[in-house]
């Protein structure tokens, strides 16, 4: 694999994403050829699923182009051949897929910070805008938040750079946030309500409608709604403040898929000093964040 990457300042970056997704693709293919191998069905089921999907989407066949891509996605492979192919066709969702992984698209560095390519930005703003504007609300909600970034730590050869790409515009932003949440995208709710909750953005603060917002995510199981009704607990922000309320939110936050939550858990064990708790749960964190971002990501 490592003739594929090259070092920089900021550590080791992929030269390029399709090297990246290529590596994990063959490593999911020769591992269920193995077991196919030693008998086991599952994988040659897999293995047939795969076949079939692949002559579908190597003539162009969207719907299979999307399918296999996914597939691939889960393994590691997030900037797959089969998902741009997809997205390159106006498959909305696999244009979601491609924009929301480059957008977020960071390596480590060497100093444990973080930094970003300059083209990922570009590509994923660009990914989320063809998605957003097929009225996609995920989409919607995911380029909301990029365009409220002002400044980004670029990945370049010398180390990393605090760099303004011109991309930040307030009032798009909110266009966008609030076209996700005409359509019930919670994560759009949950920012609106942090919105009302710090009066900020042009929204008077409002404590009640905030806690609205965060209650109503929460109801239909969504992260974000668990992890910001923590908060208000955590800091008895418009509710009594209950640490071990805040804690059971976290967590509950965290077996949802928010690392933040897991951070967020680790430190409140810090204060505490339950030294155990703070390994496991800075773990936890870090090993959902490799897990459902990229696999360079390291624990």
């Amino acid at each position: 694999m490592f003739n594929k990457l090259m070092i920089i300042g900021c550590g080791f970056v992929l030269s390029t994403q399709s090297a990246f997704a290529d590596y994990y693709m063959d490593q999911y293919l020769d591992t269920l050829k193995k077991e196919a191998g030693q008998g086991n069905k599952a994988s040659q089921q897999k293995l047939d699923q795969i076949d079939m999907l692949t002559v579908k989407a190597n003539k162009g066949n969207v719907e299979a182009q999307y399918q296999l891509g996914m597939i691939y996605k889960h393994q590691g492979a997030f900037a797959n051949e089969y998902l741009v192919k997809a997205a390159e066709q106006g498959d909305k969702i696999a244009q979601y897929e491609i924009g929301s992984f480059y957008i977020a698209d960071e390596h480590n560095t060497a100093d444990d910070s973080v930094c970003i390519d300059k083209k990922s930005v570009q590509d994923g703003l660009k990914w989320l805008n063809q998605s957003a504007n097929q009225n996609y609300a995920p989409a919607q909600y995911q380029l909301s938040l990029a365009l409220q970034e002002k400044e980004r730590r670029i990945c370049d050869r010398s180390g990393t750079t605090m760099m303004d790409l011109g991309t930040y515009d307030l009032d798009k932003s909110k266009e966008w946030l609030l076209k996700a949440v005409a359509q019930q995208n919670m994560p759009a709710k949950v920012v609106l309500g942090q919105w009302y909750l710090k009066g900020m953005n042009g929204y008077p603060k409002d404590i009640n409608k905030a806690l609205s917002l965060f209650k109503e995510a929460m109801d239909k199981g969504d992260a974000s709604g668990f992890l910001s009704m923590a908060q208000c607990y955590q800091d008895g922000i418009g509710v009594p403040k209950d640490i071990n309320k805040a804690i059971s939110l976290y967590q509950q936050a965290g077996d949802k898929g928010s690392h933040e939550a897991l951070n967020l858990l680790s430190q409140i064990y810090f204060d505490q000093k339950q030294d155990k708790k703070v390994s496991e749960y800075r773990k936890k964190s870090c090993d959902l964040r490799a897990k459902t971002h990229r696999r360079l990501w390291h624990c």
